[in-house]
């Protein structure tokens, strides 16, 4: 097998410093979406673009270093074909930091997408209150103009609740 598993090593050890990185700013989006912090939510924002990018570029250059065995082995098949079983544990070590920490963004990204959804979902429920109180006479027709019937209000909790 011919891949520099030094160079390969490098890449992993860089990966997993990058996706620390990415989550620590997925986990201060949070706060700032619970905050209501538009500005820094931008910023971190920013930043988890920019880490994705280099994420790309270690993922293309692993890739790149995977496929110099020429037989387009994974990263799992070229641990397990190392003969230095040091090195393949220390290279399975990193990959499953690395799968963790991935699992744990995915599981914290999703909780932003939630707390994005409800809080838009506040601000449609306050522009309909909004335009009630300055359109009273559009608030009792439906959106085909037919007369509402029963209008039934829809409790909306706060954002801190939902976090």
């Amino acid at each position: 097998m011919q891949v520099n598993i030094l160079e390969l090593e490098n890449v992993l050890i860089q990966e997993l410093d990058i996706f620390s990185k990415l989550e620590k700013n997925i986990i201060d989006k949070k706060k700032h979406l619970v905050k209501s912090d538009i500005e820094s939510v931008r910023i971190v924002d920013i930043e988890i673009e920019k880490l994705s990018d280099l994420i790309k570029d270690l993922e293309f250059k692993k890739a790149k270093i995977l496929s110099k065995t020429g037989k387009n082995l994974n990263l799992s098949k070229v641990i397990e074909e190392l003969e230095d079983k040091n090195k393949a544990k220390t290279l399975s070590l990193l990959k499953e930091k690395i799968k963790t920490i991935v699992s744990n963004i995915y599981r914290q990204n999703n909780i932003n997408s939630q707390l994005i959804e409800h809080s838009l979902k506040l601000i449609e429920h306050t522009v309909k209150i909004i335009t009630n109180v300055f359109m009273p006479e559009s608030s009792a027709y439906n959106s085909l103009g037919r007369v509402k019937k029963n209008q039934v209000q829809t409790g909306v909790s706060s954002i801190s609740q939902e976090a």
